[in-house]
């Protein structure tokens, strides 16, 4: 789930992505110790999907937006469309009432979290030395 190919310019973005995906795997199963209802379940699942999915894409949209030497789309439409597509998908999928809202928004809090823990951890630095040595040699 790379967005560039070289993983240091990536911000973290990628241990970020992970770190979501297992918070919604791990709210997702938690989610059977509180209640034994499948239903709540898939919902807590798929609400972490969705937020995971969403995160992907707009990391991928600013992206596009920012790289000058990127390939030029219409980003303005592609966020639309995203943002439409996933307003949709949540509201018929609320409306059938084939999920609950509250495990989908218990789903949806793997994204915050996976993005405060995902960035706890400093990024490498390509020279682990090189900040010391500058003040010891002044």
């Amino acid at each position: 789930m790379t967005i560039a190919n070289d993983s240091r310019a990536d911000g973290g973005l990628t241990r970020t992505f992970w770190v979501v995906g297992a918070f919604g795997i791990v709210l997702s199963v938690g989610s059977l110790a509180v209640v034994d209802e499948w239903r709540d379940t898939w919902g807590v699942a798929a609400g972490a999907c969705i937020a995971l999915s969403n995160f992907w894409m707009t990391a991928y949209l600013v992206r596009g937006f920012v790289d000058p030497a990127g390939v030029r789309l219409p980003w303005a439409l592609v966020g639309t469309v995203k943002l439409l597509f996933v307003v949709g998908g949540v509201y018929a999928l609320l409306q059938r009432e084939v999920l609950s809202l509250l495990a989908m928004v218990v789903g949806f809090g793997a994204l915050p979290l996976g993005i405060v823990f995902g960035q706890t951890r400093p990024a490498p630095t390509q020279g682990s030395g090189s900040v010391k040595q500058e003040f010891s040699d002044a």
